[in-house]
């Protein structure tokens, strides 16, 4: 029985949670409409969205690699061999 009531309270305060960041969100926006505040909030948006693929492509291309084959390493080799 205890463990329902726990459930409640965690549902309740994220509802209060919600209802804060609803309160937080329209203290942020002011006076601005709606329809001119969905561009600052696609326009963040589509910035996270360009952080985590930069964020991806420079961990695959970081750690893709394996030691024995890493490109700064055959291009050392090349260079050495095309040298007279």
């Amino acid at each position: 029985m205890a463990k329902g009531s726990s459930q409640n309270k965690t549902s309740a305060s994220g509802l209060d949670f919600e209802a804060r960041l609803g309160a937080a969100a329209d203290k942020m926006r002011g006076h601005m409409d709606a329809s001119e505040y969905k561009h600052v909030c696609l326009g963040l948006i589509f910035l996270k969205y360009l952080s985590d693929a930069f964020e991806e492509k420079r961990e695959q291309l970081l750690f893709g690699f394996s030691e024995s084959a890493r490109p700064e390493k055959a291009i050392r080799q090349k260079l050495k061999s095309l040298r007279p």
